[in-house]
């Protein structure tokens, strides 16, 4: 099978290219950039593009960039790993470590059956129920936790309708779980890693704060806009679709029949992460969101709403260790001055606008 050697090929290449870009700008002579803002720049530059090529898990990089950072002078071992033990990283673990028992009590999909079977009563609705429950789960489990929980549901809506594959109404079902998920996940800071990792960025480089409550203020009128502009493209996709649904409103009304009533673990879950939630908006900056968030978590363990078998098994460490050496650069960078000389180097070539910089 040729297949593997390709793959093979292909990997070999990169991490060639990948060894070639280190080299090249650790060593090539840049005016006025100091030894470690070279070394800095060469570390960011090789561990990002490992990251886009996607020929690693993304762990790797990160681990790699923890490596590299000390090593090429960039930074000493002390800073590289305190930087890494960013507050940000632990608010990204306790937020994934609290989305664990909303899944695994069936909380979740209890309430996206029940939601969808009861409003979505036509081929708009339903979509717009799909639409807007992966959009407003988003809000305080990650996007990638609402895609998981809500792919089972949908599916079974597309087979109960029996609408063929890759039919107008199938596409719209499971594009307005995506796009629901991914435009909600920015309204929040549990709706996804990238938000916390933005600002445990600007937190390591300028020791500004935006609070939980400040960055729903600012997130939500985009996101509402999104979804709206979102949902119109969806209504259009399915403006001639003829699939009937009556019999998959049939089986989401069967499905919400077997579940029974609310059992103790998710009304436990329930009011932990509404407790949690609560104080996140009240005392996130005077106490810190990790702290809270921590606090949430010892509380679903001292609850038993969750195990450390299933938090093991949930959370994607990965993304722990990613998103920490991400961080990790950001610092980096700023301490040695790399990120001041690549901001120059982008005004210097014209983009000299504000809402020109924000584009790039």
């Amino acid at each position: 099978n040729p297949l593997p050697k390709i793959n093979n090929l292909k990997a070999s290449i990169i991490y060639i290219l990948a060894a070639a870009i280190f080299f090249v700008l650790q060593y090539i002579s840049i005016p006025h950039l100091s030894p470690e803002a070279h070394s800095a720049i060469a570390v960011f530059c090789t561990c990002s593009f490992l990251w886009i090529s996607n020929i690693l898990p993304l762990a790797i990089p990160g681990l790699l960039a923890l490596l590299l950072l000390p090593i090429s002078g960039a930074s000493s071992s002390i800073d590289t790993y305190q930087a890494f033990a960013n507050s940000t990283v632990f608010f990204v673990l306790s937020a994934m470590i609290l989305a664990s028992p909303i899944m695994r009590s069936g909380l979740s999909s209890r309430i996206a059956v029940s939601l969808i079977s009861k409003f979505g009563k036509g081929r708009r609705r339903i979509l717009f129920s799909i639409f807007l429950l992966s959009s407003l789960s988003a809000f305080v489990i990650s996007e990638h936790a609402v895609v998981a929980m809500m792919f089972p549901i949908v599916l079974e809506i597309v087979r109960a309708s029996k609408a063929k594959p890759g039919s107008r109404f199938a596409f719209a079902c499971f594009l307005s779980m995506g796009w629901g998920a991914m435009t909600g996940g920015a309204a929040t800071l549990l709706g996804g890693a990238r938000a916390p990792l933005a600002l445990g960025m600007l937190q390591s480089s300028t020791h500004y704060s935006i609070s939980f409550l400040e960055w729903i203020k600012f997130t939500i009128p985009i996101v509402i806009t999104m979804l709206i502009i979102g949902f119109i493209i969806i209504s259009i996709l399915v403006r001639n679709s003829t699939t009937s649904i009556d019999a998959a409103r049939a089986q989401l009304k069967l499905h919400k029949s077997s579940m029974g009533k609310l059992s103790r673990r998710e009304i436990l879950t329930i009011l932990i992460l509404s407790t949690t939630i609560t104080l996140w908006i009240i005392y996130g900056t005077q106490l810190g969101l990790e702290v809270v968030g921590l606090a949430g978590v010892m509380l679903a363990f001292i609850c038993k709403i969750t195990t450390w078998r299933e938090v093991e098994e949930d959370v994607r460490w990965g993304i722990i260790i990613m998103y920490g050496s991400a961080i990790t650069l950001s610092a980096v960078l700023q301490q040695s001055g790399a990120a001041h000389a690549m901001v120059n180097l982008i005004i210097n070539y014209g983009f000299n606008s504000p809402k020109m910089i924000m584009a790039i």
